[in-house]
């Protein structure tokens, strides 16, 4: 088996937290008898793009990844057959190379990504959106039509917000949502 380690280009979200867009991943060959549960694997490494998960299970016959984001794992199943990287480090862009969390720490880190995802989309969302809901000192702006089809909303010569061409209004920042009303 070849030793020599592989850098690739992390483009993506699946594994956000873990690796953002851009970074480089150094990886190494890999065995499958040397998989562990909370590795961070490259595998389908035959088609054009590579996919870089965690390991989730493993037995004698099969290897289950899942991205850190993803909310199912993957459908592929990895067999002992298949080609494995496991990555080592990221090189973030214009910083130091740091190590890549894999085994036990790996998989702490994993859950710990998991609870904040759930903690974030289950429970803070809905009590932020009621609490935009109730709150009366929110700010009044009007809108102003901008071109093909956009419409915008300004405070003190600042862009608060946009509504698309499709009906879907965007603040600059989910914060904006508690102090500013938006009129027509």
């Amino acid at each position: 088996m070849q030793r020599e380690t592989k850098t690739l280009i992390y483009t993506g979200a699946s594994m956000r937290r873990v690796f953002e867009p851009g970074d480089l991943v150094t990886a190494r060959p890999a065995r499958f008898e040397d998989l562990k549960k909370g590795d961070i694997v490259v595998c389908n490494l035959d088609s054009k793009i590579p996919i870089i998960h965690r390991v989730v299970f493993r037995d004698a016959s099969r290897c289950v990844t899942m991205g850190d984001n993803n909310s199912r794992p993957d459908r592929r199943i990895q067999r002992p057959s298949d080609a494995f990287l496991i990555a080592v480090e990221r090189i973030p862009k214009g910083k130091r190379p740091r190590r890549v969390k894999n085994g036990a720490a790996g998989w702490r880190q994993f859950l710990w990504n998991r609870a904040r995802r759930r903690l974030r989309n289950d429970i803070l969302s809905p009590a932020f959106s009621m609490l935009v809901s109730l709150a009366f000192w929110r700010i009044g702006l009007h809108g102003t039509d901008a071109a093909r089809g956009f419409r915008h909303w300004h405070w003190r010569g600042r862009l608060i917000a946009y509504r698309r061409p499709d009906g879907r209004t965007l603040f600059r920042s989910p914060l904006l949502r508690l102090f500013f009303r938006l009129g027509d």
